[in-house]
């Protein structure tokens, strides 16, 4: 997403956009089909923040909050509806039994890590929760990590961008440069590589 559309999101929108976006992102399973910029848009509005054209303690409440409540409905959504998905109206293709069950095994050997770790990896965020769901994750383990998750997604995104905008004078008309290093950085080889070996573990369960 550019520059022009992450500034008009914050512009037009504001902290419902970031609260929007943020929930969307963070369990929603549509936010697979459409993926949006939850971190790129923390890290410029903490940069807009520095800039006094945002409250940093709006952003981060908004950020919190959507984060949050993102974990708990694709929570909700895995225990509810995605073991139907998988048991009862199992499609050969893309849902089997076999499938189901691995991804059980991996979320109680593996869940609370995956769950955190998470948070700051493309794809994983959307379906770790849905995935803690579906395994009937505690639900009181799993608020502790989602809540400790989202803490130091959120912080660490929107004080990094504040960082900057306090840092680099002008940084907010370098947003776009400063969004792609980001993107780049969470599409390293090793951010992939481990998605990669996330995915393969599911699999081997």
């Amino acid at each position: 997403m550019s520059h022009m559309d992450i500034t008009g999101i914050l512009q037009s929108v504001g902290y419902i956009g970031i609260f929007l976006c943020v929930l969307i992102e963070s369990g929603i399973i549509f936010g697979l089909l459409v993926p949006l910029p939850g971190f790129s848009l923390l890290f410029t509005a903490g940069v807009f923040a520095a800039n006094d054209r945002l409250n940093i303690y709006l952003v981060l409440s908004s950020g919190l909050l959507g984060a949050i409540l993102g974990y708990v409905i694709g929570y909700i959504t895995g225990r509810r509806y995605g073991r139907r998905l998988f048991y009862q109206y199992r499609n050969q293709k893309y849902f089997t039994a076999s499938q189901g069950e691995r991804i059980e095994k991996f979320m109680q050997k593996h869940g609370y890590t995956t769950l955190f770790v998470g948070r700051f990896m493309p794809i994983i965020h959307t379906v770790a929760p849905i995935f803690s769901g579906i395994a009937k994750t505690s639900i009181g383990p799993f608020m502790i990590i989602n809540l400790l998750g989202a803490i130091a997604w959120v912080c660490s995104a929107t004080f990094f961008g504040y960082f900057i905008g306090n840092s680099l004078p002008g940084a907010q008309y370098y947003v776009l440069l400063f969004v792609l290093i980001l993107v780049a950085a969470l599409n390293t080889t090793f951010a992939r590589n481990y998605i990669k070996r996330l995915l393969a573990k599911i699999e081997s369960f």
